[in-house]
């Protein structure tokens, strides 16, 4: 009894141990998530409003549609990797600005273009290859602009996040659980005594009544 007792107290505290370090856990992910989410929206603001120096466009078949309209120059610097195209009326592709990425693959260029073109919304994530990016597709007086953020460091934050996070929570469950079990033995110890006691006086009482 004083046994099933003890490991009881121990599954309770460990139990809301658990609750707090999950609720933690859960909110500290989102809140970064939040975080990295806003930054590269807001790097997509920027990157859709810059040209930098152009390079050679080629043709593409593309039937772009779009409602907002956003200015074409900006002078705020973008602080993720990221490439910005410009899609005209004549189906026509350019690259408007690139920072620290290859778009030499041309075939690649496109089909995350027209994923792009195809999400639902004017903004969403890409995994096409080796593109993991985050969009932003406006349209302008010349046509759609779409604007491309690299999310290859946000996700990888939020994956060394977790780690950490499943890290320190074994860490801490497993020092709750030894400061548990000091807790239940303490806790027990005035019914143990009781018990003890109880024991003893029916044992003596019982002695006392077959005693002739």
């Amino acid at each position: 009894m004083i046994r099933q007792l003890r490991w009881k107290f121990v599954l309770i505290n460990m139990s809301l141990v658990l609750v707090i370090l999950l609720s933690l856990c859960a909110v500290l992910m989102a809140t970064t998530q939040d975080s990295l989410r806003r930054d590269s929206l807001t790097a997509l603001d920027q990157a859709v409003t810059l040209s930098g120096d152009n390079t050679p466009s080629f043709s593409a078949h593309l039937s772009p549609e779009g409602e907002n309209n956003y200015p074409l120059f900006g002078t705020e610097k973008v602080q993720l990797p990221y490439f910005t195209v410009q899609i005209t009326g004549q189906n026509s592709l350019l690259v408007l600005a690139n920072q620290f990425f290859d778009t030499s693959d041309q075939d690649t260029l496109l089909q995350v273009v027209n994923d792009a073109l195809e999400y639902p919304s004017d903004t969403g994530p890409i995994n096409r290859g080796d593109y993991q990016l985050r969009f932003l597709r406006v349209n302008t007086i010349l046509g759609y602009r779409i604007a491309f953020v690299d999310l290859t460091q946000e996700q990888s934050t939020l994956t060394s996040l977790a780690r950490n996070l499943v890290f320190v929570s074994l860490g801490t469950l497993a020092v709750f659980f030894g400061i548990s079990l000091l807790l239940a033995q303490w806790a027990v110890r005035p019914v143990e005594k009781s018990w003890k006691q109880q024991r003893q006086f029916v044992a003596d009482a019982s002695h006392e009544l077959k005693t002739p």
